[in-house]
């Protein structure tokens, strides 16, 4: 995934939707770990996956800072990913319509 974040980080400003439907949990983005700076345009983030195989590692070891998306409105995440990631920080998910 970091190899995914790395190609798109750049673009990530002019995106209003990302969608990540992958086969293990294992394989989808940390909030915390992978996803950074500012989102202006995202309106939608999916993050779906078939199997839950695991933890995908602690993502309070590394985080590269804050992911802004003020206009987002529809929120795809999974229990695991939410503790870990919404209940901490909310700031940046506090304008959300819809959190499935």
């Amino acid at each position: 995934m970091a190899v995914v974040m790395c190609l798109l980080g750049p673009h990530m400003h002019c995106c209003q939707t990302l969608q990540f439907d992958v086969i293990y949990r294992s394989s989808l983005l940390s909030l915390r770990r992978d996803l950074s700076g500012a989102a202006s345009e995202l309106k939608e983030l999916v993050r779906k996956c078939k199997v839950d195989d695991g933890d995908n590692g602690p993502s309070n070891t590394v985080e590269h800072g804050t992911f802004l998306c003020f206009v987002l409105r529809t929120f795809v995440i999974d229990c695991y990913n939410f503790t870990d990631s919404c209940m901490i920080d909310t700031e940046p998910f506090k304008n959300t319509v819809s959190i499935e």
